[in-house]
């Protein structure tokens, strides 16, 4: 039995036919790229249109030759982790039948040759993806991948007031500098090839698709379920215990040692009253209660109480992923 494989991965074009050692068996797969959230096929996306063009291409030269008969092709079509999962396997199907409408008509070939397999959320590379632990560049690539998350966070979020946490778009990897609080930093290296300068916030598809698969091990672990249950059951911002009151000691405060008052969504809160408000945001984030806005805003503030200038979390500015991972000592100009 002769046997050759052409690899890629999601679309496949199974063959078989008759020669001298028996059953060729010859395998054509090609994989088409979707917007997120979207059936559509795009053409120009992703190349996919070179992609089509040359399975087109394979497929009728194959076709031409009396010695093999095309018995099926068989798509899988799939959808990111993120979102209803119910949605995802819909949305996957959607995208099989649409790429097998456009190779039925543009290859003139009949229903009864496809076959569609929806495989609904497609995470199943995510233990090869972070399995490889002993990478050097690992740390640094998922540092990067924090930054543009940040990045789109703070912009959403003006209020935030944390644009000095934004610094992708301070790097100069020609000069290999980052310019900070009117310094120039030296970069460690400038070896950045998921960084890209025209857009430096924006995740590349590879690693969309990394956080997408991680944020769905998340949420669909039951560990962390359990644990995050434990957490909303018996913690809180603020506990009374055995008649002591236990509280982060990071509450937001005035010169004068009056509670200072923060504005979120609108309306301001201080001392008790916020870390009521930041307690109630917490668990809307978590349990996706409330209107959609305010849903939404709750997630940003999760991260923002990791280190926000008045979150009741966090009492001090911390440069620590600066000095890591890009430089300790300033470079003066010339």
């Amino acid at each position: 039995m002769r046997k050759k494989i052409i690899p890629s991965l999601l679309l496949a074009a199974l063959l078989a036919g008759k020669a001298q050692a028996g059953i060729v068996s010859d395998s054509l797969r090609t994989t088409i790229y979707y917007r997120t959230a979207n059936a559509r096929l795009e053409l120009p996306y992703m190349d996919n249109d070179r992609h089509l063009a040359a399975l087109g291409d394979s497929i009728r030269s194959l076709g031409a030759d009396p010695a093999v008969v095309l018995r099926r092709i068989l798509i899988q079509a799939s959808a990111s982790p993120d979102g209803n999962t119910k949605y995802n396997k819909e949305l996957a199907r959607k995208r099989g039948e649409n790429l097998r409408d456009y190779l039925k008509d543009n290859l003139s070939l009949p229903d009864s040759i496809f076959a569609l397999q929806p495989q609904g959320e497609g995470w199943s590379e995510l233990a090869e993806k972070l399995g490889r632990t002993d990478a050097p560049w690992r740390d640094k690539a998922i540092t990067i991948i924090q930054f543009k998350l940040e990045g789109e966070i703070i912009r959403r979020r003006p209020e935030f007031e944390m644009d000095d946490r934004m610094l992708l778009h301070h790097i100069d990897l020609k000069r290999g500098v980052v310019h900070i609080d009117g310094k120039d930093y030296t970069l460690k290296d400038t070896n950045w090839p998921t960084l890209d300068p025209k857009d430096p916030y924006r995740l590349s598809i590879e690693e969309e698709d990394l956080i997408r698969k991680i944020l769905h091990s998340f949420e669909s672990s039951e560990k962390m379920k359990k644990h995050m249950r434990c957490f909303f059951r018996h913690g809180g911002m603020y506990q009374v215990c055995n008649s002591n009151l236990l509280f982060h000691a990071s509450i937001p405060m005035n010169p004068d040692g009056t509670f200072k008052s923060v504005r979120i969504l609108g309306q301001d809160y201080k001392g008790r009253a916020l870390l009521d408000r930041v307690d109630q945001l917490i668990r809307t984030a978590y349990f996706k209660t409330g209107e959609q806005e305010e849903v939404e805003y709750a997630h940003d503030y999760i991260w923002y109480l990791w280190g926000g200038k008045d979150s009741p979390l966090f009492d001090r500015m911390s440069d620590f992923l600066i000095k890591r991972f890009l430089s300790f000592k300033p470079r003066l100009s010339a």
